[in-house]
């Protein structure tokens, strides 16, 4: 297993089957370009557009999560991520075929 945490909530770990995400309003661009990066070295595509807002706190966030060459897709959406315990994850299980998007608000 492999994974990295900026801070307590934010993180990505990786292991045989394929990777689990939590964003929320900590993560900050690196972590954002951290986590596509690792994505994509391990066969998924995350891919997402952004707002931070005039603290440079990530305030919103859309995307979508591919992988086994298309077979496996979800998208999601958080308008909120500075509201306390708000947070976005996903789970990508490349052996089951399964991608599940959950949203804290």
């Amino acid at each position: 297993m492999v994974g990295y945490s900026s801070n307590a909530q934010s993180g990505l770990t990786l292991n045989e089957h394929g990777a689990s995400v939590i964003i929320d309003g900590n993560t900050s661009r690196m972590d954002l370009i951290q986590m596509r990066t690792t994505l994509l070295e391990n066969g998924i595509d995350f891919r997402y557009s952004f707002q931070f807002n005039e603290e440079t706190r990530l305030q919103s966030i859309d995307f979508t999560v591919t992988a086994n060459d298309g077979n496996i897709s979800s998208a999601g959406v958080h308008n909120s991520l500075q509201t306390a315990g708000a947070k976005v994850s996903f789970v990508v299980n490349k052996t089951a075929g399964t991608c599940t998007v959950s949203v804290t608000e």
